[in-house]
């Protein structure tokens, strides 16, 4: 799994001005807007606090993105209210995980600058409570979109017509779009992306020990 990890952030070292990517490849921020870090009684390690209304992070672009045929990334988070729409990590032309007005997960993959795979889940999240998601899809493996919430049973699924990722120059965002906007309100403890698919046994040992 570490081959094809594209970036890794967890905060355990505590650094609010300069967010790292624990992956070993140097895939750190170029700016934060109001972020702080913090510990919190529901998590393993050190997690990002954002204020819902200012915080966001940059991390510029990623070239590790582009013109891939799997994709993975984990985020475990505990936000502070349902009502509006959260974005937890956005590459405008790429991918975007967010939390829904009504509670629900989406994660949605672009082609061509337009949303093209999308799956929501179908049951709703609750503020002020940890959860682990997990969201995985490749070309080879069917162009299944899978979405796992705290458990490896039954996600949410969505099949579409197997297309690979476009490549583009958009930074990575996280905590709010790149408008910016749609800020997230609550803490994420980490957030990982990989350049596969993750199978049963990696999401298992994600679920389990989410900060690895």
């Amino acid at each position: 799994m570490a081959q094809t990890l594209i970036a890794y952030y967890c905060f355990n070292d505590n650094d609010a001005t300069l967010v790292h990517d624990f992956s070993g490849n140097q895939r750190d921020s170029t700016a934060e807007t109001g972020f702080s870090i913090s510990t919190d009684a529901g998590a393993i390690g050190k997690v990002g606090v954002f204020n819902g209304s200012s915080t966001v992070l940059n991390f510029g672009n990623i070239t590790a993105f582009d013109a891939i045929t799997a994709f993975s990334m984990v985020a475990r988070f505990k936000t502070d209210a349902i009502g509006a729409r959260q974005v937890i990590a956005i590459r405008q032309g790429h991918h975007i995980l967010e939390i829904t007005a009504t509670g629900k997960v989406r994660w949605s993959l672009y082609s061509e600058d337009a949303i093209l795979f999308e799956c929501t889940t179908a049951e709703s999240i609750v503020a002020a409570t940890w959860y682990t998601v997990v969201c995985a899809w490749s070309i080879s493996g069917g162009n299944l979109m899978r979405i796992y919430i705290n458990e490896l049973d039954s996600p949410d699924t969505e099949t579409f017509d197997p297309i690979e990722m476009e490549t583009n120059s958009n930074p990575l965002y996280i905590g709010a779009t790149n408008t910016p906007g749609d800020y997230f309100d609550g803490m994420i403890e980490m957030i990982s992306f990989y350049a596969k698919d993750l199978d049963d046994d990696e999401i298992n040992t994600v679920i389990e020990s989410p900060s690895g």
